[in-house]
């Protein structure tokens, strides 16, 4: 759905985080018989999931299926979590990674990356 790129947002504001601007994306998961619906933030670096019921699925759900799929190939990874996350990282992460708490924020993440060698971060 909308693939000519417009600065001017004409369907609606990029901002997945409002309910309303899901509307489209969940009616078109529904009718087309989809089994994922994403909707991406205006700079594409944040993706938010509707499931095939076309319902809105948690950030801190997806963060953690993809952790599961890729931090479980390394038993002790560190994986980075940030304050605004649901206690379901942290707690899936404590009983099979190490999990370490940053401040919101890209470069905040990206640095304690760095520091630590973590290997997945939300």
């Amino acid at each position: 759905m909308y693939f000519e790129l417009d600065g001017s947002f004409p369907n609606h504001e990029a901002n997945p985080l409002d309910p309303a601007n899901l509307l489209d994306l969940q009616a078109f998961v529904l009718e087309t018989g989809a089994d994922i619906g994403l909707a991406f933030d205006g700079d594409a670096d944040r993706c938010f999931v509707v499931d095939e019921r076309g319902l809105p699925v948690s950030p801190s759900t997806v963060t953690s299926l993809v952790a599961a799929r890729e931090l479980g190939r390394e038993i002790g990874a560190t994986v980075i979590y940030n304050v605004i996350t649901s206690r379901a990282c942290p707690n899936w992460s404590r009983a099979r990674r190490h999990p370490l708490r940053s401040r919101v924020g890209h470069s905040y993440i990206k640095g304690l990356m760095a520091e630590t060698g973590a290997d997945f971060r939300r």
